[in-house]
């Protein structure tokens, strides 16, 4: 059996973001050159469980773009972002940002 592997890659990398506020959002937005591709975001090289965040850390994505989206963030939340898609059997690329959370009074 042939198995084709198309190159994927990221059209649109993610970015670093500073928060000042409790009170704000994060939200780190990558594009896929294809759409309908699943990916994995994870936090400090650990996969993050969306399920285990309180609700205040969600996925979603529409076309070719993935969004990572954290709700009041607080300093816990600091930290490296990837997003990872795994193309062929041991094949992967990603994205990292860092999410800088600035002292907050």
């Amino acid at each position: 059996m042939l198995v084709v592997c198309i190159e994927i890659k990221f059209s649109r990398r993610l970015r670093d973001i500073k928060v000042t506020s409790y009170n704000e959002n994060a939200t780190f937005t990558c594009e896929l050159s294809k759409a309908d591709l699943d990916i994995t975001w994870l936090k400090d090289d650990q996969e993050l469980n969306t399920d285990d965040r309180e609700g205040r850390v969600r996925t979603d994505s529409y076309g070719q773009t993935r969004r990572l989206v954290i709700s009041q963030v607080c300093s816990q939340d600091a930290g490296l972002y990837t997003a990872v898609y795994r193309q062929c059997a041991h094949n992967s690329i990603s994205t990292s940002a860092v999410l800088i959370v600035l002292r907050m009074s």
